[in-house]
């Protein structure tokens, strides 16, 4: 039968609809930038239409939840409650709201949880959908902080009677992590784990994961029956997954045994793979990380064994398959390192050297996340090498010609300079002496001087400084005398206080800390920077605090003021420096700079534990407001997660006129789904200020154990390149090339940067030859990489504040014009997770810029114009 609806009706309806989608939609963004009096305001004007409408109640819930409005939140779940009433999200957040509700009234509290606890149990016998009663019974009783008997008896009735349930991944999940952690390094006592795991959990989707980390503990055990019994048990219960015979075959092969068998494997998986889909259960944002790498290394596989059984030439066409297939993305940690070098050890097998060279070298360029394949690629080509040509001679430059590489170049001059064996985590560049060259201070606490560029002595001892439990330092002219001076941070280790230290001018210094006023910071610091706020002359400091290890997890950060008579002011509560609902983060560090280009320094904090990131806006007035969700700078929320920032850093990649934003952050794939990637913020400028990441169009890719980043414009051309360690052992640093139209390519090792184990970073001209050079520090041992520099022209500011602005010109903005062509920077009191730039200012130029206009705006607003300066020096520009 035709429906007779009038056209006028229908289209309203239609409309209707439409609207209310994009109400949705608004509300959504709105939430997300934390505009929650505009959010309450769109979900009400849904529900006037439709005071049923399930979406948009508990859009409202969320809001008043986010905003921690607890009895609006309890009201409006309730609602949802009563249309929804076994929806098991909708009764979690209810229950939540409940608790909080009660504030610290603990009698109230205890009333509350009572209640849940009865209505949890409840629903377990009443709801018909078992499944879904035990996953609302077990979410009451966590939430009602139950018996632990009854919430055991929940969980066992989940896994047992619904082992396919997300509830049931969920759980299982927890009990494999918090199991494993404590025995992570004991092989043996990990195989006991985990093949009880398997007997206690016989049919769920973490078994396939389970097997891996059994099989991995058997190789290191070098236990091939285990690895037979166990691999071919998996593949039984698991006959269809692509996955398993891939890890089955490469875990054979790493122990050299049952080649055939590992063959046969590998071609089954390759067979498999294009039709397996995403476990159910499994997070997209986790299968994005592993899906797209089966494709080559279930080639690769098949590849090594037909190599191992000398089957040259078909292996041959199996790694060539896997190279043209294998596609990683750059949300993806694989990289196509391992095919490479697999293809570089067939072509050595045939004899064919020079084409195995490039192979080699191809996989170096790749690099992978644990330096595996990498250092097998190292190991091969040096070896080859030599055999080739007789020497070590030339290597550099000939695998660079092999890989077609005419980009900038870096050598490596840490033991020749004097830094070899020093393992420190942070680095502060600035001439301590006043001889005109860059000194290093190390984790605050080792000073190196500066020998007019040839190398570097340890003057640690005759400078005057200690540093027990000092973990870094940032640089300055605290009391404007001409002399730098620097703040240690503590670090928390030994309980004792960050340290100010008044420099003499000639590489010494007193420690003025007692002196200094409310500058004590016991805290664990590990972020802290310069900036002079208010336009006062004195530079300020900023102290991001970290957290008390498995006691606290985040602490009060500070803001000083300096009163120009060398004493310092807490001036955090009467600034407006508070974190959302007055509780702390987990501070790891802090960059000062004008996003908004208005005159005045704003904040930017990383925090870490993933949690929410600060941008305190510059009120003008000795005030901040916290602005970073509403321009898009906080990170990404997932069900109250953010990321694990560490070091970030202002600067205009896109030289637009106005400042661009990279945080690092570490993202373990195993909680990808809430944990926040690195960001390459562009800033789309005036009026709005909002922020947009550009990572993935930038070609930034994922890594999981990024750190810290530093921006410099190492090739001299114009624009900024962007260099980013990765923290922990084997894990390799990125020093990405700015192609100038938006993207960026790697170029770590063909430019002779790669580092392992990094912490903080930073540029400087140390030795004054006209391009930026680069200190990595590491717990594994520092590296200054000196630039080889090219043909492309540069000029270096350095600027001197006079009576208005502080000595240093911290904070003071300069932009350089070459006819269309604009570059600004900005002189930072510190970077990142507490490293440091030097603070003369570095740009490049093409090979024919032969004069430029450049433009300083000092602290104090005063402006001075240079016009027509000749490139190719260094000038030093002075506040008038």
């Amino acid at each position: 039968m035709k429906s007779h609806i009038p056209v006028a009706v229908f289209l309203f309806l239609l409309l209707a609809g439409a609207c209310a989608g994009s109400g949705l939609e608004d509300a959504e963004g709105l939430l997300a930038r934390k505009e929650y009096a505009r959010a309450i305001r769109v979900y009400q004007d849904i529900l006037v239409e439709n005071s049923r409408d399930t979406l948009a109640l508990e859009g409202l819930a969320t809001v008043y939840t986010k905003k921690r409005d607890w009895q609006k939140a309890v009201q409006a779940w309730r609602k949802v409650h009563e249309i929804l009433p076994y929806n098991v999200e909708a009764n979690r957040q209810r229950w939540y709201a409940l608790t909080q509700a009660a504030g610290d009234d603990s009698a109230r509290l205890d009333e509350v949880r009572e209640m849940i606890r009865e209505e949890a149990l409840t629903f377990g016998e009443i709801v018909k959908d078992k499944e879904r009663a035990f996953s609302l019974a077990y979410d009451g009783l966590r939430i009602a902080e139950a018996d632990s008997n009854e919430i055991t008896r929940a969980e066992k009735a989940i896994t047992d009677n619904y082992p396919q349930s997300k509830k049931a991944y969920e759980i299982i999940q927890e009990k494999f992590f918090d199991g494993l952690y404590p025995i992570w390094r004991d092989d043996t006592l990990k195989v006991e784990f985990l093949d009880e795991f398997l007997k206690k959990y016989p049919a769920n989707e973490w078994r396939f994961t389970v097997y891996q980390y059994l099989l991995s503990s058997l190789k290191r055990l070098e236990d091939a029956d285990g690895v037979r019994d166990y691999g071919e048990r998996m593949l039984r219960e698991d006959s269809l997954n692509p996955f398993a015979y891939d890890y089955l075959s490469y875990i054979l092969q790493e122990m050299k045994i049952d080649t055939l068998r590992a063959l046969e494997l590998a071609k089954k998986a390759v067979v498999l793979e294009p039709q397996y889909s995403k476990p159910t259960h499994k997070p997209q944002e986790q299968w994005e990380l592993e899906r797209g790498s089966l494709s080559g290394t279930a080639r690769r596989e098949v590849a090594t064994a037909l190599m191992a059984l000398g089957r040259l030439d078909e292996a041959k066409k199996w790694i060539k398959k896997a190279i043209s297939v294998m596609k990683p993305t750059v949300n993806e940690f694989a990289t196509m390192a391992s095919l490479h070098y697999t293809l570089g050890r067939i072509l050595e097998e045939k004899g064919r050297n020079d084409s195995a060279l490039k192979s080699y070298v191809q996989a170096l360029v790749e690099g992978d996340m644990t330096n595996k394949w990498t250092e097998k690629a190292d190991s091969a080509f040096i070896a080859l090498y030599i055999k080739r040509f007789g020497s070590e001679q030339g290597l550099v430059e000939r695998a660079r010609s092999m890989a077609g590489y005419r980009g900038i170049t870096f050598t490596d001059v840490t033991e020749k300079i004097g830094l070899g064996g020093r393992k420190e985590s942070r680095i502060a560049w600035a001439d301590f002496n006043n001889d005109g060259y860059d000194d290093i201070l190390l984790s605050g606490r080792v000073l190196f001087l500066n020998s007019r560029g040839d190398s570097f002595i340890d003057y640690t001892e005759r400078s005057g400084i200690s540093g027990n439990g000092v973990n870094g330092a940032v640089c300055a002219d605290f009391d404007n005398d001409g002399n730098i001076d620097f703040y240690a941070t503590s670090g928390g280790k030994s309980k004792q206080a960050d340290r100010l230290w008044k420099g003499n001018g000639d590489g010494t210094f007193e420690d003025v800390t007692a002196g200094a006023g409310s500058i004590r910071d016991t805290l664990p610091t590990e972020g802290a920077a310069w900036g002079d706020y208010d336009a006062d002359g004195y530079v300020d400091l900023y102290c991001a605090n970290y957290e008390v290890w498995r006691e606290v997890s985040g602490l009060p950060d500070f803001l000083y003021h300096n009163n120009g008579d060398g004493t310092f002011s807490n001036v955090t509560q009467n600034a407006g420096i508070e974190p959302p609902f007055g509780e702390d983060r987990a501070g790891r560090g802090v960059n000062w700079g004008d996003y908004d280009n208005d005159g005045d320094l704003d904040i930017y904090v990383s925090n870490y534990r993933l949690q929410e990131n600060f941008l305190f806006r510059n009120n003008g007035d000795g005030t901040f407001t916290n602005v970073a969700a509403a321009l898009g700078v906080a990170g990404v929320e997932n069900d109250g997660w953010w990321g694990h920032t560490i070091g970030s850093e202002w600067g205009d990649y896109d030289n637009d006129g106005d400042l661009d934003l990279v945080t690092a952050n570490l993202a373990h794939p195993r909680y990808i789904e809430f944990s926040n990637k690195t960001m390459l913020y562009e800033n789309t400028g005036s009026p709005n200020w909002n922020f947009i990441d550009r990572r993935e169009k930038g070609t930034i890719k994922y890594d999981e154990t990024h750190s810290d980043a530093s921006w410099g414009d190492v090739d001299a051309d114009g624009d900024l390149d962007l260099y980013i360690t990765s923290i922990y052992k084997e894990r390799r640093s990125f020093l990405y090339e700015n192609l100038g139209n938006g993207k960026f390519r790697d170029i770590t090792w063909l430019a002779g940067v790669r580092a392992y184990n990094g912490w903080g970073c930073a540029f400087s001209d140390y030795d004054n030859d006209g391009d930026l050079d680069l200190f990595v520090a590491s717990g594994s041992g520092v590296h200054l990489f000196r630039n080889d520099g090219n043909r492309n022209r540069w000029l270096e500011v350095k600027l001197i504040g006079g009576e208005k602005s502080n000595r240093a010109a911290i904070g003071a903005r300069i932009t350089v014009k070459q006819g269309r062509d604009m570059q600004i920077r900005e002189v930072e009191g510190g970077k990142g997770t507490t490293s440091q730039h030097s603070l003369v200012q570095f740009f490049g130029f093409s090979a024919n810029s032969a004069s430029v206009d450049v433009t300083v705006r000092f602290p104090s607003g005063q402006i001075v114009q240079k016009k027509g300066v000749s490139t190719n020096q260094r000038i030093v520009i002075q506040e008038e």
